[in-house]
């Protein structure tokens, strides 16, 4: 560990530098979560887990019966 002392104006940068980057932190957020608000609203739209399923069984036995 170096024993070099920090000063008060490098504990000051390193604040200010820090609530940027909250601010940005906090702004990326609530983007996401109105976005997601946004999509539970479309679920009518959503593809659901059994359609997933069911396009990867599809694809992967097409692909086997190719290959053989």
């Amino acid at each position: 560990m170096r024993k070099k002392l920090t000063s008060l104006d490098q504990l000051r940068a390193a604040s200010a530098a820090a609530r940027g980057l909250i601010a940005q932190v906090a702004g990326t957020a609530a983007e996401a979560i109105e976005e997601l608000a946004a999509s539970k609203q479309d679920a009518s739209d959503a593809v659901t887990m059994e359609q997933v399923s069911g396009a990867i069984q599809a694809a992967v036995s097409g692909a086997i019966e190719e290959a053989y």
